[in-house]
């Protein structure tokens, strides 16, 4: 039996990483929202010696391994690949350890093979993505008592990712707790982890304080259904239909599951590992959370999505209770699998991706503009800003400087929606870069939006002021290095 639940490790791991591989390749530019940030801060420590944004985490020595032996943009492909695949590993490690079920292990490792939830999360958030890896161990040590290792990847969380950090710290407080509860447990765990984030506050790059600030308006007015709410946001069309059941899914496996743990709870027979996840989860995937693209409710909803599998652990001994249950589990695996040879394309960069192409051609523009003339900053929204930075070299950013900066030095890349309005105020004061993008001094936009917002209505000033056109300056969370 050890020797099967080795080669499904070894197998699974494989197919995981050739599956995400192939998927990531699509495109010949780097994938996700925040991969070329990552590529800026690597670049910068081999040209300079010191990072461009003080932010030091697990990922990047990772990163800059592998792009020691390939280029840039094929390292954060191999490494967002190796991540999905080591993830992958651990969610069939801990399925078997706790269940010491080779079924249940297998079933597990086909779903991760072919989730379409995996590879998105691998393009988009690769460095959230090792958070989740450490998480996913830490839990795996624990489960075997294996305090010493389980502390360790604690730690190492804290070095990884801020969200799965906290995920990874209140599931060892709960693991501690909940066999022990009373007010004096609960009153030395809450002041441990308060001291533990006092520390973290004055570490740089890492949790604080000031991530608070990143739960503003987590909270919308009215209850949602969290798979519906993110195939709204993301656009019914972008999300494939076997992404669509993947949601719909893992929404039903936690009622069930919820249901599940409820009963075992009356008769006090309730695991602190099912409840620790369960409870976990549901916070992760709270009915009532505000969902937009860049904020908390969003990404809090992609994370429960990765670990809902772990849900399949807490069901299995109600699943086994089923006659010939390992027949139809078995028979899944093999759907599953071969459902892996398409769902990759769920992934898809031309539309899940910014506009890459588009950002190259914005890029040789201005670089063929400036001459030998750089300025000192440039405004540009988010992933506009670190591909440019990537290839030119020079300070792009997704804010407005909350220093200061010589007039004549400061520019922005902006996004015009209606030609007719920056003709008609602009002149000729102006770089055109496609349809809808100029490149001009920031005093000039300036000027510009002060025309819009006294002449204009309030629909079309709307349409200026979005994440397009930065125009709000860093919040505390990043200005904290």
């Amino acid at each position: 039996m050890k020797k099967t639940i080795v080669w499904i490790a070894i197998g699974a791991t494989l197919l995981s990483f050739i599956c995400r591989f192939i998927a990531l390749n699509q495109t010949s530019f780097a994938n996700g929202w925040d991969s070329y940030f990552y590529l800026v801060q690597v670049k910068s420590i081999f040209e300079t010696g010191r990072m461009h944004s003080e932010e030091w985490t697990l990922f990047y020595p990772l990163l800059m391994f592998i792009s020691l032996i390939f280029d840039y943009v094929i390292a954060v492909k191999i490494v967002s690949s190796l991540l999905a695949a080591t993830l992958t590993l651990g969610l069939i490690l801990l399925a078997y350890s706790k269940t010491n079920s080779i079924y249940l292990a297998l079933f597990i490792a086909t779903w991760s093979i072919a989730s379409p939830e995996l590879t998105y999360f691998a393009a988009q958030w690769p460095k959230n993505l090792l958070g989740l890896n450490l998480l996913v161990y830490m839990l795996l040590f624990l489960t075997k008592n294996q305090w010493k290792w389980a502390l360790l990847f604690l730690i190492l969380s804290f070095f990884g990712h801020r969200l799965t950090a906290v995920i990874s710290l209140v599931a060892v407080v709960g693991w501690y707790v909940i066999p022990h509860l009373n007010v004096k447990v609960i009153l030395i765990s809450t002041l441990g982890l308060l001291l533990i984030l006092a520390v973290l506050h004055f570490a740089p790059g890492l949790l604080s304080f000031y991530d608070i600030e990143r739960l503003n308006a987590l909270f919308g007015k009215d209850i949602i259904l969290p798979p519906n709410e993110f195939i709204s946001i993301l656009g019914f069309e972008k999300v494939s239909i076997v992404w669509k059941s993947e949601l719909w899914i893992y929404f039903a496996v936690i009622v069930i599951s919820g249901f599940f743990i409820l009963t075992k709870a009356f008769k006090r027979s309730s695991d602190k590992f099912d409840i620790i996840i369960w409870m976990l989860l549901l916070t992760l995937w709270f009915p009532i959370y505000n969902y937009s693209l860049d904020g908390a409710g969003y990404r809090f909803f992609h994370n429960g999505a990765i670990l809902i599998p772990l849900l399949f652990i807490i069901l299995q001994p109600a699943f086994c209770r089923l006659k010939y249950h390992y027949v139809i589990t078995s028979l899944f695996s093999i759907i599953l699998l071969g459902l892996s040879t398409i769902t990759f394309h769920s992934y898809n960069p031309e539309i899940h991706d910014p506009p890459y192409r588009l950002f190259s051609l914005i890029t040789q523009k201005i670089e063929s503009h400036w001459c030998d003339n750089r300025p000192e900053l440039i405004i540009a929204h988010k992933s506009l800003a670190e591909y440019f930075t990537f290839q030119t070299n020079a300070d792009a950013m997704p804010w407005i400087p909350e220093y200061e900066v010589e007039k004549d030095q400061l520019f922005r890349i902006a996004y015009v929606p209606l030609n007719q309005l920056q003709k008609y105020y602009l002149k000729d004061n102006y770089l055109k870069l496609s349809s809808n993008y100029i490149y001009l001094k920031e005093s000039e936009w300036r000027a510009f939006m002060r025309n819009i917002q006294k002449n204009e209505s309030k629909e079309i000033n709307e349409l200026f002021n979005t994440w397009k056109n930065p125009h709000t300056i860093r919040p505390s969370f990043l200005l904290k290095n």
